[in-house]
């Protein structure tokens, strides 16, 4: 369970009842630690309990999330600092709360996930709702990734190595344009903004590629470690859990490759106390009057809404 990234010890989880800062790095103690658990994701750093949310801890290590070779070598057991199978985030039956209302009431809906590593959402997301989805596509840069989950993935969710960023930064999916109703994130983003160089640009270009394959009334669903409920509340957000970046990369993306669609942002906190966010971006293309030129779309006129929490499962 404990794997270490850099110097720092990876827990899934932090105890109610176990005060960290007293700890010592011991196997014993660090087994009672997570034997004692409860459902919230934090570093031990020096002894201390430290939140982890996506790509904060810039010092230890962390831009190297942002690369496609790392994850290649994670996939493929070549580096063993990271559990490919711990899910640090939402698992399908906890999203699911959130994308229910997004799903189309006439049809059944198709879903891309992106970056989906071994641990994709689309399976428990079919499971709970059958008859509600269409075609269910999983992808990941990571052809070691892709292969390990095809091999236990159910075959009614297609998997494919892909490049879920818009050219230049990435390859792009090749998908065709307007063809998913949703695209799914989870955690990918918190990756990619870890690079210092391109980190913004990197997720602007996620968001470009999931605006271009997006219906009208479609939405992108990032689930980040990122806190946006800070600042939309009014609060002054610590460095650490910022998300107002993140938004901002989202958004340009968004509105570069769709600027004549009407984008929704809102931000859902499933439970105060973990640190799992989800932002939705809905996409509405606007009618155009003959004539005349449809109205252009730019990340400052998008305001993000914090919204009330579904039910958290």
């Amino acid at each position: 369970m404990n794997k270490r990234l850099g110097t720092i010890l990876a827990y899934p989880t932090r105890p109610k009842d176990i005060h960290l800062e007293n700890l010592e790095n011991t196997s014993r103690k660090r087994e009672k630690v997570c034997e004692q658990a409860s459902a919230k994701r934090y570093f031990l750093l020096n002894n201390k309990a430290v939140n982890i949310c996506g790509g904060r801890f810039r010092g230890f290590a962390m831009p190297r999330y942002a690369s496609p070779a790392y994850w290649e070598s994670v996939y493929s057991g070549l580096d063993n600092s990271t559990n490919p199978d711990v899910e640090w985030y939402l698992n399908a039956e906890q999203l699911s709360p959130f994308l229910w209302p997004l799903l189309s009431p006439s049809r059944p809906t198709d879903v891309l996930e992106v970056g989906c590593g071994t641990q994709p959402l689309l399976p428990g997301l079919r499971a709970l709702r059958p008859a509600a989805f269409g075609r269910l596509l999983a992808t990941d840069v990571s052809p070691a990734g892709i292969a390990r989950l095809s091999a236990t993935i159910e075959t009614q969710v297609e998997c494919a190595v892909s490049d879920c960023r818009a050219a230049p930064q990435g390859a792009g999916t090749g998908l065709a344009s307007q063809s998913f109703d949703l695209v799914l994130d989870k955690g990918t983003c918190d990756a990619l903004i870890c690079s210092e160089e391109n980190g913004h640009a990197d997720v602007a270009a996620l968001a470009s590629e999931a605006a271009r394959l997006l219906r009208s009334q479609g939405a992108l669903v990032v689930i980040t470690h990122y806190q946006p409920d800070q600042h939309l509340s009014g609060e002054g957000p610590d460095q650490t859990s910022d998300a107002r970046p993140l938004i901002s990369a989202l958004l340009e993306g968004l509105c570069a490759q769709a600027p004549e669609a009407h984008w929704g942002a809102e931000a859902h906190v499933p439970d105060p106390d973990d640190c799992p966010r989800v932002l939705i971006f809905k996409k509405v293309l606007r009618r155009v009057s003959r004539g005349r030129s449809p109205l252009m779309t730019a990340p400052r006129d998008v305001r993000c809404r914090l919204l009330g929490n579904a039910e958290y499962k």
